[in-house]
């Protein structure tokens, strides 16, 4: 069990708020507000990101993606956060997405770069299959920190993402958005 660290929930709420403010800029970017949403590497719960968009935009279609799903981290984040849990979960491998091709709205990986990074492991293939099954004018966003010892702003313009915007004054870390 985490123990309350009052510098860690001060970092969370500052995350919490800074991706509230995402939220707001990615339903900017979006002509259409209700999306249907992938989350790679989601977890049981789900990223807070999505699951703050999904909660102003009640009619968006969430997909949860990840290699597994453990019970236990239901338990021990809880305390921690107020998240529904995924309810649409699918159990694969993000380099091989059981999706046809532009179904997705948006694409959000948040924090399964860093832990590729770390594995020294697909980032640059799950990069491209996120932009396989976005639609067109879909986005692709990433957030963590040294997102850029994954993925550059020239592997994903290799990729054909046609735009890509780094933004880094939020407190979660780099946020990079690519837009199909």
């Amino acid at each position: 069990m985490f123990k309350r660290d009052p510098f860690r929930i001060e970092e969370i709420l500052n995350g919490i708020n800074a991706r509230k403010d995402l939220v707001k800029r990615i339903s900017k970017i979006t002509e259409q507000r209700d999306l249907e949403i992938l989350d790679v590497g989601c977890g049981i719960l789900g990223s807070k990101f999505v699951n703050m968009y999904s909660e102003r935009f009640p009619k968006t279609k969430v997909w949860g993606l990840d290699k597994r799903f453990y019970e236990e981290e239901k338990i021990e984040l809880d305390f921690l956060f107020d998240r529904k849990m995924v309810k649409d979960k699918i159990i694969a491998d993000a380099r091989y997405m059981p999706f046809r091709e532009e179904c997705i709205d948006l694409a959000y990986a948040g924090w399964i770069i860093p832990h590729l990074v770390i594995e020294n492991n697909g980032s640059y293939e799950i990069a491209k299959e996120c932009y396989r099954v976005l639609r067109k004018g879909g986005l692709f966003v990433v957030e963590g920190k040294t997102i850029e010892k994954g993925i550059t702003e020239k592997d994903l313009l290799e990729i054909g993402y046609q735009r890509f915007t780094k933004i880094q004054e939020y407190g979660i870390g780099q946020v990079f958005i690519g837009v199909k």
